[in-house]
């Protein structure tokens, strides 16, 4: 978000809405999130399903757990970057372009 507040305050001052700039911000961040949620969650659901392999006695295959986790991280993904990015779109945008 440090990266990205000088834009958001040019954004701001070109007459940007801050719900456009936190759909903008957080569209951005999803198109990197989902797709490495999901090779993680089918890395996790592969590995740990070759390590039950290696026990006599094993559980049922709980896929619902991960298909949960995955939809957990997304979710607190987007409400990190929503909840991050309003704050900064809510600030005056002068106090973040001071620096340059």
């Amino acid at each position: 978000m440090q990266r990205r507040s000088k834009e958001i305050a040019i954004r701001k001052i070109s007459g940007a809405s801050s719900l456009l700039i936190v759909k903008m911000i957080t569209s951005g961040m999803l198109w990197i999130a989902v797709p490495a949620v999901v090779l993680g969650t089918v890395a996790a659901f592969l590995i740990s399903d070759m390590w039950l392999d290696s026990f006599s006695v094993t559980v049922p295959y709980l896929t619902l757990y991960y298909v949960i986790s995955a939809i957990v991280v997304l979710t607190l993904i987007v409400v990190c970057a929503v909840a991050m990015t309003r704050h900064k779109a809510c600030e005056n945008p002068s106090s973040n372009l001071k620096s340059e």
